[in-house]
Protein backbone atom coordinates (compact mmCIF):
# COMPACT_ATOMS: atom_id res chain seq x y z
CA UNK A 1 0.00 0.00 0.00
CA UNK A 2 1.51 3.50 -0.95
CA UNK A 3 1.45 6.28 1.19
CA UNK A 4 -1.51 8.26 -0.65
CA UNK A 5 -3.73 5.10 -0.60
CA UNK A 6 -2.58 4.33 3.50
CA UNK A 7 -3.41 8.20 4.05
CA UNK A 8 -6.89 8.01 2.07
CA UNK A 9 -8.47 6.15 4.80
CA UNK A 10 -8.31 8.45 7.25
CA UNK A 11 -9.66 11.85 7.86
CA UNK A 12 -7.54 15.41 7.08
CA UNK A 13 -6.76 15.96 10.28
CA UNK A 14 -5.33 12.58 10.90
CA UNK A 15 -3.53 12.41 7.90
CA UNK A 16 -1.91 15.60 8.18
CA UNK A 17 -0.64 14.93 11.81
CA UNK A 18 0.64 11.01 10.85
CA UNK A 19 2.93 13.33 7.72
CA UNK A 20 4.71 14.73 10.79
CA UNK A 21 7.49 13.15 13.68
CA UNK A 22 5.22 11.31 16.21
CA UNK A 23 3.82 14.41 18.52
CA UNK A 24 3.61 11.78 21.32
CA UNK A 25 6.06 10.33 22.98
CA UNK A 26 7.71 9.57 26.76
CA UNK A 27 10.90 8.59 28.47
CA UNK A 28 9.94 5.88 30.94
CA UNK A 29 13.49 5.65 32.55
CA UNK A 30 17.21 5.68 31.06
CA UNK A 31 20.35 4.59 32.91
CA UNK A 32 24.02 5.70 31.65
CA UNK A 33 27.04 3.41 33.32
CA UNK A 34 29.64 1.14 31.91
CA UNK A 35 30.31 3.30 28.82
CA UNK A 36 26.24 2.37 27.79
CA UNK A 37 23.38 4.45 27.33
CA UNK A 38 19.93 2.81 27.88
CA UNK A 39 16.53 4.44 27.93
CA UNK A 40 13.20 2.76 27.27
CA UNK A 41 10.11 4.64 26.22
CA UNK A 42 7.23 4.89 23.52
CA UNK A 43 6.41 7.15 20.72
CA UNK A 44 4.00 6.92 18.42
CA UNK A 45 4.81 5.19 15.05
CA UNK A 46 5.32 7.24 11.51
CA UNK A 47 2.76 7.68 9.50
CA UNK A 48 1.08 5.18 11.53
CA UNK A 49 3.48 1.87 10.04
CA UNK A 50 4.35 -0.43 12.97
CA UNK A 51 7.49 -0.76 13.94
CA UNK A 52 8.43 2.12 11.61
CA UNK A 53 11.08 3.50 13.74
CA UNK A 54 14.44 4.78 13.46
CA UNK A 55 16.35 6.18 16.29
CA UNK A 56 19.69 7.91 15.54
CA UNK A 57 22.69 9.60 17.84
CA UNK A 58 23.98 12.94 16.10
CA UNK A 59 25.91 12.75 13.48
CA UNK A 60 23.23 9.91 11.82
CA UNK A 61 24.90 7.10 13.89
CA UNK A 62 21.94 4.28 14.07
CA UNK A 63 20.73 3.18 17.53
CA UNK A 64 20.00 -0.34 18.35
CA UNK A 65 16.08 -0.38 19.35
CA UNK A 66 13.93 -3.04 20.36
CA UNK A 67 9.89 -2.69 19.70
CA UNK A 68 7.60 -4.71 21.96
CA UNK A 69 3.52 -4.68 21.70
CA UNK A 70 1.39 -3.13 23.89
CA UNK A 71 -2.65 -3.74 23.34
CA UNK A 72 -3.25 -1.02 25.76
CA UNK A 73 -2.29 1.21 23.88
CA UNK A 74 -4.55 0.97 21.73
CA UNK A 75 -7.06 2.01 24.14
CA UNK A 76 -5.02 5.35 24.90
CA UNK A 77 -4.61 5.99 21.60
CA UNK A 78 -7.71 4.64 19.58
CA UNK A 79 -7.15 7.29 16.51
CA UNK A 80 -3.52 6.10 15.86
CA UNK A 81 -3.17 3.10 13.59
CA UNK A 82 -1.25 0.27 15.00
CA UNK A 83 -0.52 2.46 18.54
CA UNK A 84 0.42 -0.77 20.14
CA UNK A 85 3.49 -0.97 18.43
CA UNK A 86 4.42 2.28 20.43
CA UNK A 87 6.62 0.75 22.92
CA UNK A 88 10.35 0.53 22.55
CA UNK A 89 13.78 0.19 24.09
CA UNK A 90 17.29 1.61 22.80
CA UNK A 91 20.64 1.09 23.94
CA UNK A 92 23.84 2.65 22.41
CA UNK A 93 27.10 2.97 23.44
CA UNK A 94 28.00 6.54 25.27
CA UNK A 95 31.33 6.97 23.66
CA UNK A 96 33.54 9.81 23.95
CA UNK A 97 31.71 12.97 24.53
CA UNK A 98 32.98 16.78 25.69
CA UNK A 99 29.14 17.27 26.70
CA UNK A 100 26.79 16.10 29.56
CA UNK A 101 23.97 14.47 26.80
CA UNK A 102 23.66 12.73 24.02
CA UNK A 103 20.88 13.67 21.38
CA UNK A 104 18.53 10.89 19.43
CA UNK A 105 16.50 11.51 16.92
CA UNK A 106 13.36 9.52 15.85
CA UNK A 107 12.94 9.30 12.79
CA UNK A 108 11.14 6.90 10.07
CA UNK A 109 13.13 4.00 8.77
CA UNK A 110 13.01 5.57 5.16
CA UNK A 111 15.29 8.41 6.15
CA UNK A 112 18.91 7.16 5.80
CA UNK A 113 20.74 10.71 5.53
CA UNK A 114 21.18 12.49 9.22
CA UNK A 115 19.16 15.52 8.88
CA UNK A 116 20.57 19.17 9.71
CA UNK A 117 17.47 21.23 10.25
CA UNK A 118 16.98 22.72 13.24
CA UNK A 119 14.98 22.65 16.61
CA UNK A 120 11.28 23.14 16.34
CA UNK A 121 8.45 21.97 17.81
CA UNK A 122 8.02 18.89 15.80
CA UNK A 123 11.48 17.96 16.44
CA UNK A 124 11.90 14.54 17.78
CA UNK A 125 15.17 14.63 19.14
CA UNK A 126 15.80 13.80 22.39
CA UNK A 127 18.64 14.71 24.65
CA UNK A 128 19.06 11.99 26.85
CA UNK A 129 21.90 13.66 30.39
CA UNK A 130 24.78 11.14 30.15
CA UNK A 131 24.95 11.19 34.14
CA UNK A 132 21.84 10.99 37.09
CA UNK A 133 24.07 13.59 39.34
CA UNK A 134 21.07 16.00 39.33
CA UNK A 135 19.01 16.95 42.29
CA UNK A 136 15.39 16.17 41.15
CA UNK A 137 12.33 17.24 42.88
CA UNK A 138 10.36 14.56 45.29
CA UNK A 139 7.05 12.75 43.16
CA UNK A 140 4.74 15.14 44.46
CA UNK A 141 6.48 17.92 43.24
CA UNK A 142 7.21 16.77 39.88
CA UNK A 143 3.35 16.08 39.50
CA UNK A 144 2.86 19.62 40.16
CA UNK A 145 3.88 19.60 36.17
CA UNK A 146 2.32 17.04 35.18
CA UNK A 147 5.38 14.70 34.52
CA UNK A 148 5.48 10.68 35.07
CA UNK A 149 8.44 10.13 36.54
CA UNK A 150 12.01 11.94 38.08
CA UNK A 151 14.03 10.14 34.56
CA UNK A 152 11.46 11.82 32.05
CA UNK A 153 11.71 14.77 33.71
CA UNK A 154 15.36 15.03 33.57
CA UNK A 155 15.29 13.91 29.63
CA UNK A 156 12.44 16.65 29.07
CA UNK A 157 13.82 18.95 30.71
CA UNK A 158 17.31 18.71 28.72
CA UNK A 159 15.57 18.27 25.75
CA UNK A 160 13.60 21.48 26.43
CA UNK A 161 16.66 23.70 27.03
CA UNK A 162 18.51 22.43 24.27
CA UNK A 163 15.60 23.43 21.77
CA UNK A 164 15.34 27.36 23.57
CA UNK A 165 19.43 27.58 23.37
CA UNK A 166 18.84 26.55 19.66
CA UNK A 167 16.78 29.15 19.08
CA UNK A 168 17.94 32.35 20.98
CA UNK A 169 20.92 31.28 18.97
CA UNK A 170 19.28 30.57 15.71
CA UNK A 171 17.40 34.02 15.76
CA UNK A 172 19.46 36.18 17.85
CA UNK A 173 23.01 35.27 16.26
CA UNK A 174 24.85 35.02 19.28
CA UNK A 175 25.44 32.19 21.86
CA UNK A 176 22.84 32.24 24.83
CA UNK A 177 25.21 32.32 27.43
CA UNK A 178 26.14 35.99 26.04
CA UNK A 179 22.85 37.25 27.73
CA UNK A 180 23.12 39.43 30.69
CA UNK A 181 19.33 38.53 32.30
CA UNK A 182 17.50 35.83 31.32
CA UNK A 183 13.81 34.89 32.29
CA UNK A 184 12.29 31.49 33.18
CA UNK A 185 8.71 32.55 32.69
CA UNK A 186 6.62 29.38 34.78
CA UNK A 187 9.98 28.19 35.93
CA UNK A 188 8.13 25.45 37.72
CA UNK A 189 10.47 23.65 40.15
CA UNK A 190 13.13 24.56 37.50
CA UNK A 191 13.05 21.86 35.07
CA UNK A 192 14.97 23.71 32.25
CA UNK A 193 16.33 25.70 34.32
CA UNK A 194 18.10 22.73 36.36
CA UNK A 195 20.08 22.17 32.64
CA UNK A 196 20.30 26.34 32.04
CA UNK A 197 22.01 27.20 35.24
CA UNK A 198 24.40 23.84 34.93
CA UNK A 199 25.46 25.08 31.59
CA UNK A 200 26.19 28.91 33.04
CA UNK A 201 28.59 27.59 35.75
CA UNK A 202 30.09 25.39 33.81
CA UNK A 203 30.66 28.56 31.53
CA UNK A 204 32.19 30.25 33.87
CA UNK A 205 29.43 33.07 32.23
CA UNK A 206 27.85 35.88 34.04
CA UNK A 207 24.38 35.03 33.25
CA UNK A 208 21.75 36.17 35.72
CA UNK A 209 18.95 33.22 35.86
CA UNK A 210 15.41 34.80 37.35
CA UNK A 211 12.17 32.11 37.47
CA UNK A 212 8.91 33.02 38.22
CA UNK A 213 6.00 31.03 39.19
CA UNK A 214 2.56 30.47 40.70
CA UNK A 215 3.10 27.57 42.35
CA UNK A 216 4.99 28.12 45.81
CA UNK A 217 5.86 24.98 46.72
CA UNK A 218 7.67 24.81 43.44
CA UNK A 219 9.36 27.48 44.05
CA UNK A 220 10.11 26.64 47.67
CA UNK A 221 12.27 23.25 46.00
CA UNK A 222 13.63 25.73 43.31
CA UNK A 223 14.82 28.07 45.60
CA UNK A 224 16.58 25.69 47.83
CA UNK A 225 17.95 23.64 45.48
CA UNK A 226 19.07 25.68 42.61
CA UNK A 227 21.00 28.85 41.90
CA UNK A 228 19.42 32.11 40.57
CA UNK A 229 16.22 34.33 41.78
CA UNK A 230 13.12 33.13 42.07
CA UNK A 231 10.12 34.78 42.62
CA UNK A 232 6.16 33.68 43.06
CA UNK A 233 3.92 36.14 41.68
CA UNK A 234 0.15 36.45 40.56
CA UNK A 235 -1.95 35.05 37.80
CA UNK A 236 -2.01 38.16 36.23
CA UNK A 237 0.81 40.45 34.38
CA UNK A 238 2.73 43.09 35.05
CA UNK A 239 5.35 41.17 36.72
CA UNK A 240 7.71 43.40 39.11
CA UNK A 241 10.88 43.87 36.25
CA UNK A 242 11.17 47.31 33.93
CA UNK A 243 10.68 47.38 30.19
CA UNK A 244 13.77 45.78 28.47
CA UNK A 245 15.26 44.13 31.83
CA UNK A 246 16.06 40.63 30.09
CA UNK A 247 17.34 39.69 26.80
CA UNK A 248 16.21 36.35 27.00
CA UNK A 249 12.61 35.48 28.29
CA UNK A 250 11.04 31.52 27.70
CA UNK A 251 8.42 29.58 28.54
CA UNK A 252 6.82 26.20 28.39
CA UNK A 253 3.43 24.82 29.13
CA UNK A 254 2.24 28.04 31.26
CA UNK A 255 -0.89 28.70 29.08
CA UNK A 256 -2.26 24.58 29.67
CA UNK A 257 -2.34 25.59 33.42
CA UNK A 258 -4.38 28.41 33.13
CA UNK A 259 -7.83 29.29 32.59
CA UNK A 260 -8.48 30.43 29.10
CA UNK A 261 -9.80 33.37 29.84
CA UNK A 262 -6.07 34.69 31.33
CA UNK A 263 -4.87 33.65 28.02
CA UNK A 264 -5.16 37.36 26.20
Amino acid sequence: MSNSEFNALFPDWLTQSLSLPPYFWNINGYSADDGMIEFRGWALPWYGYPFNRTLRREGGTGVEVVTTVDKGFAMHFPYWPNAPTAPFAARSELGVTTLDYISIESSPAIAAAPLSHPLNQFSRWLFVPTTKDFLVPPPDIIAHIGESSADYYLVSGCTLFNGFKSAFERYAGRPLLSAVRILDWGCGPGRIGLHLTKAIAQDSAATEYVGVDIDPLSLTWAERSLPGTFICTGRLPPLPFPDGHFDFIFGYSVFTHLDRSLHL
